[in-house]
């Protein structure tokens, strides 16, 4: 049974999306360290996959990349590696993003995807 997901959802990836190294498309399973993603899609399109954008306290600041809270931590969104993943492979939920992060997240989905 899938978890109940939500918008503005912060929760654990269970694996790495797939990248394509020239021999075809191969899933990168995490050893120790699971990356946190938000749920971006709309509440209203669940799919059989998820749209989710990956957090990082390492990446540089810009004007596409939205600071959130996870709890005490401070961590980027980059809305510019959105992602497509299954369902099965998001894990224990982190937290939520406020409607004022939610609102910035937004903000920088409309630049990186040029949509205004």
């Amino acid at each position: 049974m899938l978890p109940r997901m939500a918008r503005a959802d912060l929760r654990y990836l269970t694996v790495l999306p797939a990248c394509d190294f020239g021999t075809g498309w191969v899933e990168l399973h995490v050893d120790k360290r699971y990356p946190r993603v938000e749920i971006l899609q709309s509440d209203d399109l669940m799919l059989s996959i998820v749209l989710v954008a990956p957090t990082s306290r390492s990446a540089r600041v810009s004007s596409f990349r939205p600071t959130i809270a996870i709890g005490s931590e401070r961590t980027l969104m980059l809305v510019e590696q959105t992602s497509a993943v299954a369902p099965e492979h998001l894990g224990q939920l982190v937290g939520h993003v406020s409607r004022k992060e939610l609102d910035g997240i937004d903000d920088a989905l409309r630049i990186a995807l040029q949509l205004d």
